[in-house]
């Protein structure tokens, strides 16, 4: 029977541990300040989602031979554009739906 049955899930928040409130990414969202159920909407500043790897060889095959002054040009550029942080996106999030979720178990 179902009575008496406990269900353990691992949850995880649709909100980054990185969220913050403003642009800068000063002022951190806390555990305390997130939403308790989804029907509630927040404003947060979340770091833009990676974007999926693809494979260097296949780019590499590609690319038609350049010197080794371009090559030294361009890592450089690299270099300088890792060093910056990434900007902020503003979004409207709502927490999961946990009880849809317990549901669908």
């Amino acid at each position: 029977s179902a009575a008496g049955q406990v269900v353990a899930l691992q949850l995880k928040s649709a909100f980054s541990p990185r969220a913050s409130w403003d642009a800068a990414g000063n002022q951190i969202v806390a555990d305390t300040e997130l939403p308790n159920h989804s029907s509630q909407r927040l404003t947060v500043y979340c770091p833009p989602r990676s974007k999926p790897t693809t494979n260097k060889k296949k780019k590499q095959q590609k690319q038609p031979a350049q010197s080794t002054t371009t090559n030294n040009q361009q890592d450089a550029t690299t270099t300088a554009n890792t060093t910056t942080p990434p900007t902020r996106i503003r979004r409207d999030m709502t927490e999961l739906p946990y009880d849809k979720i317990l549901n669908n178990v």
